[in-house]
């Protein structure tokens, strides 16, 4: 340690003395270290990070596959209470789903994402409220009088100013009054990763205040639960599996109809972030990413190694005096790799600060969508473990040859004439060479890469859609939401078009539960007369959407035939 702290003084001394030197090697290192931290950040948040649960090896996802048993999908209300009868097989079994909820604060009315869970939500997984209470068994029930919600932590900071006194105040959520019961714990704010949660709402009062969740919960075809189980002691994961399928063969049998086909799918609740069929397609996009910044970083690093050469060049002399004079050459590397790490470490230092403004930056861009994206991108262990051994290694990695090169020096004609033999060395050299070749590789292959993606998005930007993009604007609203029922629904969307078309400048105005190109999706089977499905296929699936009066007209859509 002592040898340790001698070299670390020694190598912040050369640093100070060379300030140009050490600045422009810092930041190219922050800029390169900073690139890779920011992505990583994100990966973690999204990919990486677990939920805060107590033990949360022993809880599971289950899914109930597609009707042809291989698509992961969501669980009915229905299939979910049979699954939760299984206590052979689970100490306990919760499910959840997120919506879009309208909040009103006064005279003002905004969209709030919340969440349905069961009453054993919390107790199930391990999480405990950070003020007030959890739910009750008899608040799960569809028929309550009186809705009650809890609110997430982070929306207890912003909506409500992190009032204790909000435990028993009242919000009204799609129009109902709806009482606050407790505050939920920190750092969990809704299951769904990269969306923050505002209520966390029981199924009893979820019924109350949505007329689509109590028409779902009736029916086993309304499928839109995300279950999680906990356990058994004793009990692992295949022999869950094993059991709850033999269930679903029962169900399908019971209920062919909306069961045919169905199996149920298990997986360790860290091994899904999203979805597991999104979470297979955003693996190999952050793969890719990683890759790309992973090549940045290398340019950054071969232009520290040519620094680091011609530094070493220019101490040539210095070097064959201290070997002259008996230094041992695995002193003087050390000594020089410690000065390499040390700009390794001072450039992850700035590193972290790009990666903070930089991180910030990319996800300020919001899609298209009524959603908010937030991600989490606080400075946990994860991330500046990452940091820390990437600085660390790039600094010895890429310090090791030029420490190397410069520790063994051509003594005798060195101490003869240091410039003459420099500049030969210069001259024969041809590592540097080697590192500009595969910097300017490296870049090419970013460059070209980076003008393909610009080309193929703007091309995809002019890609005719097959409806009318300019002066054009879209709202979401649910009517629903806001108290209306299915008479004064209709009514009010009738009135909504009329007074839109009213306003000067707009042509056309209609309606839609999906639009074009959306985030949405929804099928239907049909039946044609006379058409005779594949082998292998029990049913024709379309997608679909419900329309207004002049959707073709506003969209700019022309009709081919009819």
């Amino acid at each position: 340690m002592d040898v340790f702290l001698q070299d670390l003084r020694y190598a912040f001394r050369r640093l100070r003395q060379s300030p140009g030197f050490t600045a422009v090697a810092v930041t190219i290192m922050g800029l390169g270290i900073g690139a890779n931290t920011a992505i990583f950040s994100i990966v973690n948040a999204v990919l990486l990070r677990q939920q805060p649960f107590e033990n949360p090896s022993e809880i599971v996802r289950v899914f109930t596959t597609e009707s042809d048993g291989s698509t992961p999908a969501a669980v009915s209300y229905l299939d979910f209470y049979d699954y939760r009868d299984r206590t052979d097989l689970f100490a306990g079994t919760v499910a959840t789903n997120t919506a879009l909820l309208s909040l009103t604060t006064g005279d003002a009315t905004e969209a709030a994402i919340g969440e349905y869970v069961s009453w054993d939500f919390f107790s199930v997984l391990g999480l405990r409220p950070h003020l007030g209470r959890t739910f009750t068994p008899e608040e799960d029930e569809p028929g309550v009088s009186q809705g009650v919600a809890l609110v997430t932590h982070k929306a207890w900071q912003r909506r409500h100013g992190a009032d204790p006194g909000v435990v028993g105040s009242t919000v009204r959520i799609n129009g109902r009054p709806i009482t606050v019961v407790g505050v939920g714990p920190e750092g969990f704010n809704g299951s769904m990763v990269g969306i923050t949660s505002d209520y966390l709402i029981p199924f009893g009062t979820s019924a109350l205040i949505d007329p689509a969740v109590a028409r779902r919960m009736d029916r086993r075809t309304g499928r839109g639960l995300f279950v999680y189980a906990r356990l058994q002691p004793g009990v692992n994961i295949e022999q869950a599996d094993a059991g709850l399928n033999v269930l679903a063969q029962q169900l399908a049998e019971t209920f062919p109809e909306s069961n045919e086909g169905r199996n149920v799918v298990m997986m360790p609740a860290n091994d899904v972030r999203l979805h597991p069929v999104i979470d297979s397609a955003l693996y190999p996009v952050a793969a890719l990413l990683m890759v790309v910044v992973g090549l940045v970083l290398l340019v950054a690093c071969t232009n520290l190694a040519n620094l680091l050469l011609v530094r070493a060049s220019g101490r040539r002399k210095e070097v064959a005096i201290r070997i002259a004079m008996g230094a041992r050459r695995g002193r003087l590397i050390s000594q020089l790799l410690t000065e390499s790490t040390l700009l390794g470490v001072l450039g992850g230092a700035v590193g972290l600060l790009v990666a903070f403004w930089t991180a910030r930056l990319i996800l300020s861009v919001q899609p298209p969508i009524p959603i908010p994206i937030a991600i989490d991108l606080s400075l946990d262990s994860t991330v500046l473990g990452f940091t820390v051994l990437l600085s660390v290694a790039t600094g010895v990695v890429f310090g090791l040859v030029p420490a190397l090169k410069a520790s063994r020096p051509d003594l005798v004609p060195t101490l003869k004439d240091g410039a003459q033999s420099a500049a030969g060395a210069r001259r024969k050299l041809s590592l540097r060479n080697v590192l500009v070749v595969g910097q300017v590789a490296i870049s090419l292959v970013l460059l070209i890469a980076g003008g393909l993606f610009v080309r193929s998005l703007r091309n995809a930007q002019q890609v005719d859609p097959g409806f009318e993009q300019t002066n054009a604007a879209m709202a979401t609203l649910d009517a629903a939401l806001a108290g209306y029922d299915s008479v004064s629904g209709p009514l009010f969307y009738a009135q909504l078009l009329r007074r839109l078309e009213a306003i000067p400048g707009v042509e056309a105005a209609t309606v839609a539960d999906l639009l074009p190109l959306g985030a949405g999706l929804q099928t239907r089977s049909i039946y044609i007369d006379g058409y005779e499905l594949p082998p292998g296929q029990d049913e024709l699936e379309v997608d679909y959407a419900v329309i207004g009066r002049r959707y073709f007209e506003t969209l700019g859509i022309p009709m081919v035939r009819g």
